[in-house]
């Protein structure tokens, strides 16, 4: 909930599961908000999590199901949390991290106390609010399924600390910022206005090719480089 000098409350969570997901509603698990000045070590809450399980999606606009973070005024606001969406006859779902029309909070993907993560399903991070990057340093986080990052949104991740069983898409001005080394197992696929940003050393087992966007690092070690559509 809404707070005057302390944290704000988190969002908490929602899980449903339905056969059928219709109508014109939405579905919230927003964090709370900051509500009065004067206080300056207030904080905005954290977004929740939204878990959907369903047969049928196709009569609901899934973009309404969110879980902002909350307003500080103006010291620290909530980072947005987690909307996972599955069809129920499928094997995996879809986790989005998506801030758009909220606040830029920094939303951590893992717990204290642990050192792997792994995320069987599809990732999606978007909107130019969302900054998201491992819970503590050292944590590993695993993808196996594909991430995309689009639309301004920032993921940081730490080079010998990530692992992608399938390539990364940075897209539609996404951008992945990491601290290397990074050895990519992968093909890296770059395109429309994505940027990747690594301080330090790629190594690629596979060729690179950029279909678009900017790579900014230090050095590459890769099988070969082909630029496309105005990459740089």
């Amino acid at each position: 909930g809404d707070s005057c000098g302390q944290g704000s409350g988190a969002g908490g969570g929602v899980s449903l599961e339905v056969g059928t997901l219709a109508g014109n509603g939405s579905i919230q698990a927003s964090g709370g908000n900051a509500v009065c000045s004067g206080f300056g070590s207030r904080r905005g809450g954290g977004g929740g999590r939204i878990a959907v399980y369903a047969q049928n999606f196709s009569g609901f606009n899934t973009s309404s199901i969110k879980a902002l973070g909350g307003n500080s005024g103006n010291n620290t606001d909530g980072g947005v949390g987690t909307v996972y969406l599955r069809d129920t006859d499928e094997p995996s779902g879809t986790l989005i991290i998506d801030a758009t029309g909220g606040l830029a909070g920094w939303t951590p993907l893992g717990v204290p106390g642990t050192n792997r993560l792994i995320i069987p399903d599809v990732v999606i991070i978007r909107g130019p609010n969302t900054s998201v990057g491992a819970e503590h340093l050292g944590l590993v986080l695993e993808f196996q399924h594909e991430l995309r990052i689009e639309n301004s949104a920032l993921l940081v991740l730490d080079g010998p600390s990530v692992v992608f069983a399938v390539p990364p898409v940075i897209r539609n001005g996404g951008r992945l910022e990491v601290t290397g080394p990074w050895t990519l197992n992968v093909p890296l696929t770059l395109t429309t206005n994505g940027v990747v940003t690594i301080s330090g050393a790629l190594t690629s087992t596979v060729p690179v090719n950029l279909l678009g966007g900017t790579l900014s690092l230090d050095q590459l070690v890769a099988p070969a480089v082909s630029l496309l559509n105005g990459a740089v």
